[in-house]
């Protein structure tokens, strides 16, 4: 009678280490998935929705996700639509559903600089919001040229179209300091 008691404490033993075991084994492979989704991924889940965005040097707000590509975000505030570097956003609110994988159509694997080639190549009038440029944190212009890392922007008053006589100056801008573009219907 004690040798079955015995047997039978062990085998209970032996199943319940196991089974944590099993549970950390299973624990670990789930956060080993969750390692490999990127950020864009659990964007790509949101699109449509609202999501909260803290960007460098701008206000936080509330916005719908429109579109991503590779590396920004195109977000539709009231009637403004901006196009977002990731790179300038610090932080959001609201990424409830999970992440979504798989590219999606063609401008979801897009760069930005592919979608500012498109505005200078349209000859568009855009204002960017630029980081660390103090009273001088908004510029409305042309796109002249992208570069691999820049943009040379012809700013010139706002309605008026880029002409020789109406451009104040062209500024150059590392794709870094970029915090969001809008394009002037």
């Amino acid at each position: 009678m004690r040798w079955d008691r015995l047997f039978d404490d062990l085998e209970a033993r032996f199943e319940a280490e196991q089974r944590a075991e099993a549970d950390g084994e299973l624990a670990e492979l789930i956060r080993a998935e969750y390692a490999g989704v990127s950020l864009v991924d659990r964007l790509r889940a949101q699109l449509g929705g609202r999501v909260g965005w803290w960007l460098r040097e701008a206000a936080t707000f509330d916005a719908e996700l429109i579109e991503l590509g590779k590396d920004w975000v195109l977000l539709r505030r009231a009637q403004v639509e901006l196009l977002v570097p990731l790179a300038a956003v610090v932080g959001l609110r609201g990424l409830a559903r999970p992440a979504s994988a798989g590219s999606g159509p063609l401008a979801r694997r897009l760069a930005i600089g592919s979608v500012l080639r498109r505005l200078a190549r349209d000859r568009v009038e855009v204002s960017m919001r630029l980081v660390g440029a103090g009273g001088h944190g908004e510029v409305v212009g042309t796109i002249d040229r992208v570069g691999a890392d820049h943009l040379d922007v012809a700013e010139h008053p706002s309605g008026t179209f880029r002409r020789a006589d109406q451009v104040v100056q062209v500024r150059t801008v590392p794709l870094a300091a970029v915090v969001w573009v809008a394009v002037h219907a």
